[in-house]
């Protein structure tokens, strides 16, 4: 083969790469539609080299030869991949031809929808990722759980590489039970660059769960405490956070949880992407609500964008504002109350408004 023909083959199956994915939905394509998107992309020169080819001649106007030569390649294209099995055709109602896209099937494994929603990609990561594949070898294998059949980890490239029909490397790893399997995902994906702040405190919050939970049994309440405790530590060192975040980071991951739970797994999905630029207070507030306004509200949060909005409470429901007494000439004496009423996020927030407070010129109105 020529130079100049490696380099159209190379164009011609870039080109085929990048149209099935934009017919990766899987929905029915009409072929004109196809020439349509062809058209743009593939260079002039490549299309009449294949008018050429077919035994066109010189004489005919460019537009003529290029035009002729798109149809001809498009042609080629859905042959290809009609013979490795990337592509079903079929003649419509008005019998016009239609394609649609059928991804390989790896009969060495199934996907598992827990794992594969373990961790989330977000949209621009998912094409960032995307584009490396199309020019490079993959560099990781995808990961099998051995004598299970599962897929662990690599959902993103199996699903790409089975769209364009590419060979993958796989290797297979031994997990005693399933909790491993996910502490092995957590454990493995924590440091990556793209993880999200929400990402990796859901991880910190489901790994202290998981642990509170193999700690716990029937022990008597005083004991599950320290051992809670004990539990909170421990991730707390291992993540080098304090633990009180580890806390925070449980009561966020188990409210996320019960949203997917109520609203789909689209809602944790998009928090944890930063799709849904939602808070964790958003989050646990809306775990608190009924199912029929939550669902009505985060529907509305999702196709507008923009943070949930809540209903403003009765007023019969407003929280009656609390009276606190404080022991005069007792800093410290102080300090245990308001910590007890408010507690460690409050008071830390009481001890930054009074610094800035005191920090003001004198005579400055206060905010």
């Amino acid at each position: 083969m020529s130079e100049k023909d490696e380099v159209y083959q190379a164009h011609v199956q870039s080109l085929t790469d990048r149209l099935l994915l934009f017919i990766r939905d899987g929905q029915w394509r009409k072929v004109p539609g196809l020439a349509a998107w062809l058209a743009p992309r593939l260079k002039t020169e490549f299309a009449v080299q294949r008018f050429l080819e077919a035994g066109g001649t010189h004489e005919r106007k460019l537009e003529h030869k290029a035009g002729e030569g798109q149809q001809l390649v498009l042609k080629d294209i859905l042959e290809s991949l009609q013979r490795k099995q990337l592509l079903a055709v079929r003649m419509n109602e008005v019998e016009e031809e239609e394609v649609q896209s059928t991804p390989l099937v790896d009969d060495r494994f199934e996907i598992d929808p827990e794992f594969e929603a373990l961790l989330p990609r977000a949209p621009d990561e998912v094409k960032k990722l995307e584009e490396r594949l199309l020019v490079e070898e993959p560099r990781d294998p995808v990961v099998l759980w051995k004598g299970h059949r599962k897929l662990v980890d690599g959902n993103t490239r199996f699903r790409f590489f089975s769209l364009l029909g590419r060979n993958y490397p796989v290797v297979e790893m031994e997990f005693p039970d399933r909790d491993a399997v996910i502490a092995w995902l957590y454990a493995t994906h924590y440091g990556r660059r793209s993880y999200s702040a929400e990402m990796k405190s859901y991880v910190r919050g489901k790994q202290y769960l998981a642990r509170k939970k193999r700690h716990g049994g029937a022990r008597k309440k005083a004991s599950a405490q320290s051992g809670h405790l004990k539990t909170a530590d421990l991730v707390a060192a291992e993540y080098g956070i304090a633990r009180n975040t580890v806390r925070r980071d449980a009561a966020f991951a188990e409210a996320l949880d019960k949203l997917a739970d109520r609203c789909g797994d689209e809602v944790r999905q998009k928090v944890l992407s930063r799709v849904a630029k939602w808070t964790h207070r958003d989050v646990q507030r809306l775990a608190k609500l009924d199912k029929a306004a939550l669902q009505e509200i985060v529907r509305a949060a999702l196709t507008s964008g923009k943070r949930p909005r809540f209903p403003a409470p009765a007023e019969g429901q407003r929280p009656a504002r609390k009276s606190v007494s404080l022991p005069l000439g007792k800093p410290v004496e102080q300090v245990r109350v308001l910590r007890k009423v408010l507690g460690g996020k409050g008071l830390e927030r009481l001890q930054r408004a009074i610094t800035r407070f005191l920090e003001k010129p004198k005579g400055a109105q206060p905010n």
